[in-house]
């Protein structure tokens, strides 16, 4: 269970010096660096902050040193294989602490109120090295065992030294996002990694880097998904990217320069993402998703029935799922309001699972869409998404209304008052060219489905006549 605190905006105090976390004067302190010289790590062998002493291994040095010795040096390793910059090391800023050039770490006896922090030594403008601070025990906290605590505490905070390597104070969302990233990178079965992406999945309509005010949030751990979900489709030199376009950009903009260099936009990748994460927990199916989605909870969703009505916000680089449990026959998506940038899709459960969406539509102006264009969609349980994928300024609010001609009657625009009523025999349609029919963009198998507005689907009521192939024209 990670508890992390990351200092990176003012200098620290090591704890060999004082400060918040730090030994005490009855400590007696030993020295361990790691096999390749890259870390060093400072303990207690005696006093307040002594850690655990077991030797396992025989070798005649504490087990739980080494392994921190260990497994921070496999992470740094690692980073390097991947392109990363190496953490700054306080001689490139100052003097050598610590006694070497090594990264240090120190652990000491957090008391349970967090379990480990990157500290800063000095920077050179925005690029600053440090240190790392860290629970000497592990003693009632929630790691399985001290070697999985460890593994997810190096690969976490020393990513917090890479990130410094290019800019000090990231934005919580990328900075807390990609080391939980790191994590999975390092130990791809990180219980604490699939924990803290299930709070993305909680709060999917929140916008992906807004995450709740005050400390810290879950939420901004959990954008480790999307780092994730990018690592899937580019490999991770996207992250690589984005932390070097961190040196020069901030927050939305550093990100937009890694897509770019991948290829690619947030309209293309931002309603895949939302798309995999609709794939996860209990909706496993044949839906695209992560290959570890059955380690994640399932999305969570607003609102369930026979048809759905909701006057909801959809807030830029976010996504709001809702399930329909639908009859059979015809199916209908109408609004009143605004939608233009916002994308929609309807996605089949089969045996229990989600499947590719069967239509996916955006549209451009108020409106009412047959999805079933003019036909019937057959009678079962189907998950219905919205999303706004792309930056933006201001939210998107609209009431819509999904179901039969009847459930969508309250969400259909207002006829043109100067509209004749007339039935539509001028030649110019139904309605006598009077009524004002959005646009559609769709993408869809068999063609763009009919976009109608109020008069003439009054018409088509009014003539209707059910067949297997829906309404009488």
């Amino acid at each position: 269970m990670l508890w992390l605190l990351h200092v990176t905006a003012a200098l620290a105090q090591r704890p060999d010096e004082g400060g918040l976390y730090a030994f005490d004067a009855e400590d007696q302190l030993r020295q361990l660096d790691g096999p390749a010289g890259l870390v060093r790590v400072t303990y207690s062998i005696e006093g307040p902050n002594v850690t655990d002493l077991d030797d396992d291994d025989g070798s005649g040095l504490p087990d739980f040193p080494e392994l921190v010795a260990f497994h921070a040096e496999a992470v740094l390793e690692m980073y390097a294989e991947l392109g990363f910059r190496a953490p700054i090391s306080e001689e490139e800023i100052g003097e050598v602490l610590g006694g070497s050039p090594a990264f240090d770490f120190y652990l000491v006896d957090f008391g349970g109120n967090a379990d480990g922090q990157f500290s800063t030594d000095g920077c050179d403008g925005q690029v600053c090295g440090g240190f790392m601070v860290m629970e000497n025990d592990f003693q009632g906290y929630g790691y399985a065992t001290d070697e999985d605590g460890i593994r997810t505490l190096t690969s976490h905070e020393l990513f917090h030294a890479v990130q410094a390597a290019y800019r000090a104070g990231q934005e919580s969302w990328i900075a807390e996002g990609t080391a939980t990233w790191s994590e999975y990178q390092y130990d791809p079965g990180s219980t604490d990694f699939f924990r803290l992406c299930d709070a993305l999945l909680d709060d999917p309509g929140r916008s992906i880097d807004q995450p709740p005010a005050g400390p810290v949030p879950a939420f901004a751990y959990g954008t480790a998904l999307f780092w994730q979900f990018l690592t899937e489709r580019h490999g991770p030199a996207v992250i690589v990217a984005l932390q070097e376009a961190e040196d020069g950009a901030d927050g939305l903009e550093a990100v937009d320069v890694a897509l770019a260099q991948a290829g690619t936009t947030w309209e293309a990748e931002w309603p895949l993402f939302v798309s995999w994460n609709l794939g996860t927990g209990g909706n496993q199916g044949s839906l695209e998703s992560y290959p570890f989605a059955n380690r994640l909870q399932s999305v969570t969703e607003e609102q369930r029935g026979d048809t759905l009505s909701d006057d909801n916000r959809f807030y830029p680089l976010a996504a709001t799922y809702y399930t329909l449990d639908h009859p059979g026959g015809p199916l209908w998506f109408a609004t009143a309001d605004d939608p233009s940038g916002l994308q929609f899709s309807l996605f089949p459960e089969v045996d229990g699972g989600v499947a590719p969406a069967i239509r996916s539509w955006a549209l451009e102006a108020p409106g009412a869409l047959d999805l079933g264009e003019a036909g019937e969609i057959p009678a079962g349980t189907y998950k219905f998404m919205g999303t706004y994928p792309q930056r933006a300024d201001q939210s998107v609010k609209i009431a819509f209304c999904v179901g039969d001609e009847a459930a969508i009657a309250p969400c259909l625009p207002v006829a043109d008052s100067g509209d004749s009523g007339d039935s539509g025999e001028s030649g110019e349609g139904p309605t006598g060219g009077k009524e004002k029919p959005g646009g559609c963009g769709c993408d869809h198998p068999g063609g763009a489905p009919g976009l109608l507005a109020l008069p003439l689907l009054l018409l088509l009521r009014r003539r209707r006549s059910v067949t297997a192939h829906g309404p009488a024209q």
